[in-house]
């Protein structure tokens, strides 16, 4: 009799659970997914990887510091070269700034206009970020 009853009582609970059906409710038409502050990339940020570390290329930086002369300035050294102790705050005196800024001229640097000093420099005073 116990095993009947305990029979019964799995069948039904089975049949009872088994029964459930779960629904999904899409999000109403009009819902925006909050955005994370924590992550975007202000407008005006210096993106290292496509404003700064081409200029290297570009003005031949690379012919000497090519990995023979420190900083190494090839594209994908010169990030890690760069912040191991040519770019510190404040730009000013930046041992980059110092280079590009240099009378006489460091080689290629008089190719650098005054718009993209500006930019090095903010990259530098942003924290020289690796975007």
């Amino acid at each position: 009799m116990k095993t009947l009853l305990t029979l019964i009582i799995v069948v039904v609970g089975f049949i009872y659970f088994s029964s459930c059906e779960y629904v999904t409710v899409p999000p109403p038409s009009n819902y925006v997914p909050p955005v994370d502050t924590n992550d975007t990339v202000k407008a005006d940020t210096v993106k290292f990887s496509k404003e700064i570390a081409p200029l290297f290329v570009d003005y031949s930086c690379t012919g000497c510091h090519g990995g023979g002369v420190s900083p190494d300035l090839r594209t994908n050294k010169s990030y890690n070269s760069l912040t191991n102790g040519y770019v510190t705050k404040p730009s000013a005196t930046s041992k980059l700034m110092v280079k590009i800024n240099i009378k006489p001229k460091h080689n290629n640097t008089d190719k650098f206009t005054p718009a993209q000093k500006a930019r090095i420099a903010k990259w530098i005073d942003d924290g020289a970020p690796n975007f």
